[in-house]
């Protein structure tokens, strides 16, 4: 199983010592000076039998490769801190840097949760007693028929999820180039018959002018202003 996946990385939370050392890397403390930790519900309240299950797990920052950031409450204008007792911590492995041998505490552990293969997660177990607990915790995870089902489910969810919104996408751009393609042929031939018309026009005027008549006499033979007449004898 890849710990990428919410169902998995769920499940790993409720193992006590993976999230002590989890959060620990987080908070960028040592392991033994967290306390306590209490597992919350992550999954976003349903207001109808109806409603979709909702999980908060995207890339949110996309301007800069920040990889982890800390938010807290603060004054919008002087920037103080209102309190430390409430903080939010993002976590976007796409982000991730290349890889550093000397590398430790959250990035060593994003470097897990982002990992792709059984070789990537046994290094990096044996590089850190709580990693090595997470991925142990993987291990029986993954033999356990009922949780890989769920796994599975869970991953053909999102799979199809994305999908989705890429035919989604590509129907939108195809149908947008339709749209945009039968319009510009409209406009193209909508000002190829106007221009047709003028130098049609054009040419009746300089037949009348060249045979005396004047641009006022043209007008009015053609029912025009003199102005338009005299604008359409110069045009080239």
């Amino acid at each position: 199983m890849l710990p990428t996946v919410d169902f998995c990385f769920k499940e790993l939370m409720r193992n006590p010592k993976v999230r002590k050392g989890f959060i620990a890397a987080v908070l960028g403390k040592n392991p033994e000076e967290i306390r306590d930790t209490t597992l919350i519900p992550t999954e976003l309240r349903k207001e109808s039998e109806d409603d979709k299950l909702g999980i908060l797990d995207f890339i949110h920052f996309s301007q800069d490769k920040k990889c982890f950031r800390k938010l807290a409450f603060c004054d919008v204008e002087t920037g103080e801190q209102y309190t430390d007792l409430m903080e939010m911590y993002v976590l976007e492995l796409q982000k991730l840097p290349p890889e550093d041998l000397n590398e430790k505490g959250i990035i060593r552990w994003m470097r897990f949760l982002g990992g792709k293969n059984r070789e990537e997660f046994e290094d990096m177990a044996k590089k850190d007693e709580y990693i090595e607990e997470a991925y142990n915790e993987l291990k029986k995870l993954s033999h356990d028929e009922q949780m890989r089902m769920e796994y599975e489910l869970r991953q053909k969810a999102i799979r199809d999820h994305n999908m989705m919104m890429k035919t989604a996408r590509k129907h939108g751009y195809e149908s947008g180039y339709e749209v945009g393609e039968k319009r510009g042929l409209e406009i193209g031939e909508k000002k190829g018959e106007k221009r047709g018309e003028r130098l049609a026009l054009k040419k009746i005027i300089d037949k009348l002018t060249g045979d005396g008549r004047t641009i006022e006499e043209t007008a009015e033979l053609l029912g025009l202003e003199p102005e338009m007449v005299e604008e359409i004898s110069k045009a080239d």
